[in-house]
């Protein structure tokens, strides 16, 4: 490869393998089927290209992603060259947006949310009964640490920087599927150039462009980004803060927590790899792991009568859970510092905290196909309808709030799953 600094001495350095067994079995596979396995990877390079080919090309694509999903994929091509600029040159579109809309407010806004649920993490740590006292400080201290990104990164606003940001990145005029290659060519280069350079991830830990409607933890670097595509309607900017606990801050407790959940929790404050939890506690996380496994496999996907995986989408499952505790404890330090809000219009019927329940399950409102669903259990997280149904009935807040008979669907006999 033509890259400077990045060469492999397979003789001297270490290489990480994180599933020794799949490459096994695919070098296995590759030595049987070896012209087969050629038109594999180089059907991988036609995927990637192919939606910035000809119509017909995505044509191909679209009818392929709806015979296999039930869902129409044709966008108008205004929409299809919006969201072709916004993947390549993302930070560049954000700063012009962020022009138009400043999101300053809502920053601010987030910004108290995420530390009311912090709180929150570490009250419910501090009352664990299953964790020694050791591994509390550890974990205290972990998520003290752990960065918060919110909106935009501050580069963006220098226009200085933000050319440096672009500057290997030369546009050819009226190439367009020239100007992919180049962009992809410079997206890999910048990553194989970080193999020879030192982790920092203090300086800039954004994982994602500005205007991505998610949010991320990124374990290497012990930090959370929350975009500002996602600091708007419908996850953020509702009057009642009960409905922005409910939208954005589960999805935030949820981001925090999978910085313990069984995957985070094996990596320290610096993001490093280690053993920084007792075995005592580790022993006791992994016996409530197993009820999550146990929990979820529990349920069928509905029209297609199957089960997911409770290992494969463990952490994910476990960080809902604990988002989920979290952001409802954050809203009721909020209510005990500023009182209790206004009741919703139209919905008076309720409590706060029950809207704050079902604003978190409006978030994974859906219309699924058979397709659909049967793709979604191959995900590492688990089907939206089973993120809600699993979630609250593991949850003892919701039968309090809800006044959930004992035995009920909702609230069954048997012990519920909590690890945080």
């Amino acid at each position: 490869m033509d890259v400077e600094n990045v060469t492999l001495d397979f003789e001297t350095e270490l290489i990480q393998i994180s599933n020794i067994e799949y490459f096994e079995a695919l070098f296995e596979l590759i030595s049987t089927y070896k012209n087969q396995s050629i038109i594999n990877i180089w059907w991988e390079v036609v995927v990637t290209l192919m939606p910035y080919t000809t119509n017909e090309m995505r044509f191909i694509q679209d009818r392929f992603y709806y015979e296999t999903t039930g869902l129409e994929n044709n966008p108008s091509r205004s929409l299809y060259c919006a969201n072709a600029v916004n993947s390549m040159m993302g930070m560049a579109v954000s700063r012009l947006l962020l022009e138009i809309e400043p999101l300053n407010n809502n920053m601010k806004m987030v910004d108290e949310m995420i530390k009311n649920i912090h709180w929150a993490f570490e009250k419910i740590v501090k009352e664990l009964d299953w964790m020694d006292d050791t591994t509390k400080q550890r974990t205290l201290y972990k998520a003290q640490q752990m960065q918060t990104l919110i909106g935009f990164p501050e580069f963006i606003n220098d226009s200085f920087e933000l050319d440096q940001y672009y500057s290997e990145f030369e546009v050819i005029e009226n190439d367009y599927f020239a100007n992919v290659i180049l962009y992809v060519q410079q997206d890999l280069n910048t990553s194989l150039v970080g193999l020879r350079q030192l982790n920092d991830y203090t300086i800039n830990s954004w994982a994602s462009d500005p205007l991505e409607v998610n949010a991320y933890n990124w374990i290497q670097a012990n930090a959370i980004t929350i975009p500002a595509g996602i600091l708007r309607f419908p996850f953020f900017g509702h009057d009642l803060q009960v409905l922005n606990y409910g939208f954005l801050g589960s999805i935030l407790g949820h981001e925090l927590t999978h910085g313990f959940d069984n995957t985070g929790r094996k990596f320290d404050s610096d993001g490093n790899e280690n053993m920084w939890w007792t075995n005592r506690t580790i022993e006791e996380y992994e016996k409530r792991s197993d009820c999550f496994v146990h929990h979820y496999e529990s349920y069928l996907v509905p029209d297609i009568e199957e089960k997911i995986s409770g290992k494969m989408t463990l952490d994910e499952n476990i960080a809902d859970n604990g988002g989920l505790r979290e952001a409802l404890l954050a809203y009721r330090k909020f209510v005990e510092e500023f009182g209790e809000e206004p009741k919703l219009p139209g919905f008076e019927q309720y409590s706060n905290e029950q809207m704050y329940y079902l604003a978190f399950a409006n978030n994974w409102c859906e219309a699924t196909t058979r397709e659909s669903l049967s793709k979604s259990i191959l995900d590492e997280h688990s089907p939206n309808n089973i993120r809600v149904i699993a979630g609250l009935t593991n949850s003892d807040e919701f039968s309090q709030v809800w006044k959930c008979e004992k035995g009920s669907k909702m609230h069954p006999q048997n012990d519920k799953c909590k690890i945080w």
